[in-house]
């Protein structure tokens, strides 16, 4: 995950309560869970999938940055659906 995304919850969590800070999370995941289970939420995960899950990060030709925004983009695919998974 990011470092950025890393700093930001370790510094909300300094902010809150154990249980605040579980309860903002249960909230968000519930939030991805039931932004994607929509008609057009499905379509968008199953086109956001197979767009960056389902090629492979890394050709013949591709650069670091390519490898780099295309491994950025894969992990944020597989961070809704984890967040989805987490909530059901």
């Amino acid at each position: 995950m990011f470092n950025i995304l890393k700093v930001y919850r370790d510094r909300r969590r300094q902010q809150l309560t154990e249980e605040e800070y579980k309860t903002e999370i249960d909230d968000i995941n519930a939030a991805y869970l039931r932004l994607f289970s929509t008609d057009d939420g499905k379509f968008v995960l199953d086109h956001l999938a197979k767009t960056n899950l389902a090629v492979p990060i890394a050709t013949k030709g591709d650069d670091l940055l390519d490898i780099g925004v295309k491994q950025g983009r894969s992990n944020l695919v597989n961070e809704i659906i984890q967040r989805m998974e987490l909530q059901r």
